[in-house]
């Protein structure tokens, strides 16, 4: 991210603190993540809802990257959190590891299916679903 590129996407708050300047204007200061790394965030004017209890969940942002001290932030236009309707990739959120998970899961359940004893083969399939 460069200061002046528009940001619009999915990104797991890291941490977020509602603070007031010294002018008496409610903010928030936030740092969000993806794959790629983190990034602090700005929201002024602001008062929730989104805050302290929704660290660790998705949320939805729209801003404009610029620099702060020498660092990258994002000067946030809109925020809120992530809906069920939202379809989001996972992968690009946190790191994962270079494997097709789909083939992996197959070859668990090979090994399952080749189990010889019928109680072990039952609690695996339990611990699968």
């Amino acid at each position: 991210m460069h200061p002046g590129d528009e940001v619009e996407g999915f990104y797991i708050l890291r941490s977020a603190a509602l603070k007031t300047t010294a002018a008496g204007k409610p903010f928030m200061t936030a740092v969000f993540s993806d794959r790629g790394g983190t990034i602090e965030g700005k929201l002024w004017d602001y008062t929730g809802p989104i805050g302290v209890a929704d660290e660790g969940r998705i949320i939805k942002l729209r801003g404009t990257v610029s620099e702060y001290r020498g660092s990258p932030q994002i000067v946030i236009d809109r925020i809120r959190l992530r809906t069920e309707e939202d379809r989001v990739d996972l992968g690009a959120l946190v790191p994962v590891a270079p494997i097709d998970a789909d083939a992996c899961m197959e070859r668990v359940n090979a090994i399952v299916d080749g189990m010889r004893d019928a109680d072990y083969q039952a609690v695996c399939r339990a611990m699968l679903r």
